[in-house]
């Protein structure tokens, strides 16, 4: 079987396509035909270029795209775009701009209405994540609408991500961005669970007391708050998806999520589990039943351990949560499957 075609797609704020396209754009341009014929709208709303090869992607494309999540005439012409690329014959990773109103409600549904096809979906905003250059100096993008094409100011090196006289997206960057998405949410699993359990280590050792008060469990993660790691555990058991909450609960959970963004932007990594959790609900469509039921298993035991009704746990109660999130890290999806 030949290697499927290697294909990202960054929606997002290209400044080579100009303000991109929302509802007053589709109506006053009459994008109308473009849902059926999406090839009119190259180099207006998207746009595509070859990469440079390699091994490891012999033959991929980055594709560009700026259409906001306005109304339905915006999303079927976004769906339109996505169904020019997205087959049995590609291995997609499509990166969805939080400013252009994408959610993980929009990462849901476009992994439904895409079935079994080889594709995974990220959310990125603010300079925050991998995609960028800046954050690890290995991604592909600038903070201001282009691809990164400047001297980085820590090593006076001259980078660029595309070469404009060839119009070709540069190696290794591309190769950077796709074999680190590829993986992301194992390794944002296996991050969590190796913060965690490095603050709960002294607890599991022998000869300390097999019952653990709830408290002393919560407190140990609170000893460097700023690594936030209550809240992106609450981030990990969904609080802050689809809540619909009103007064003062939904402002404390919005102004948690923020802080947990801010952590993102100062380290330059993805924390939030919410792109993560909405690509999951996609797997046991995909025949992968076990991937939704140990995310279930886990989540269910790390709140009982943190939020459950008991004022004490116990290290057994702990080891488990351990060897379940060892599970979940081999079991979620990570390279796009066959």
């Amino acid at each position: 079987m030949n290697k499927r075609q290697q294909i990202l797609i960054v929606l997002w704020k290209w400044d080579n396509l100009g303000g991109g396209v929302n509802a007053k754009m589709f109506r006053k341009r009459r994008y109308e035909k473009h849902v059926v014929e999406i090839e009119r709208g190259k180099g207006v709303y998207y746009q595509e270029f070859p990469v440079e090869y390699s091994e490891l992607c012999p033959d991929a494309k980055f594709v560009q795209a700026s259409i906001y999540k306005d109304d339905t005439n915006t999303e079927r012409l976004f769906f339109a775009l996505l169904e020019h690329y997205i087959s049995p014959e590609t291995e997609v990773l499509l990166f969805l701009h939080r400013a252009h109103s994408y959610t993980d409600e929009d990462v849901v549904a476009i992994r439904a209405r895409f079935g079994k096809n080889n594709l995974k979906c990220f959310l990125f905003a603010d300079g925050r994540d991998y995609i960028y250059y800046a954050t690890q100096k290995a991604g592909v993008l600038n903070d201001a609408g282009g691809f990164f094409i400047q001297r980085d100011l820590d090593t006076d090196e001259y980078i660029e991500t595309f070469d404009e006289v060839r119009r070709i997206v540069r190696q290794p960057y591309f190769d950077r961005v796709w074999s680190h998405y590829r993986d992301e949410f194992q390794q944002k699993i296996f991050a969590l669970k190796e913060e965690l359990f490095n603050y709960w280590f002294e607890l599991l050792l022998p000869g300390q007391p097999a019952q653990i008060a709830v408290e002393e469990v919560k407190d140990r993660l609170n000893r460097q708050p700023e690594r936030l790691l209550l809240f992106r555990v609450k981030s990990f058991l969904g609080y802050y998806t689809g809540v619909d909450l009103s007064g003062m609960e939904q402002f404390e959970l919005k102004k948690e999520e923020r802080a947990v963004e801010e952590l993102e932007r100062k380290e330059g990594k993805s924390y939030l589990f919410d792109d993560a959790i909405a690509n999951l609900a996609i797997e046991k469509e995909r025949d992968r039943p076990l991937i939704v039921e140990t995310y279930g298993e886990a989540k269910q035991m790390l709140e009982q351990v943190l939020f459950g009704p008991d004022i004490n746990t116990n290290q057994s109660a702990l080891r488990e949560l351990a060897d379940k999130f060892n599970l979940l890290v081999h079991v979620f999806p990570g390279e796009l499957s066959n």
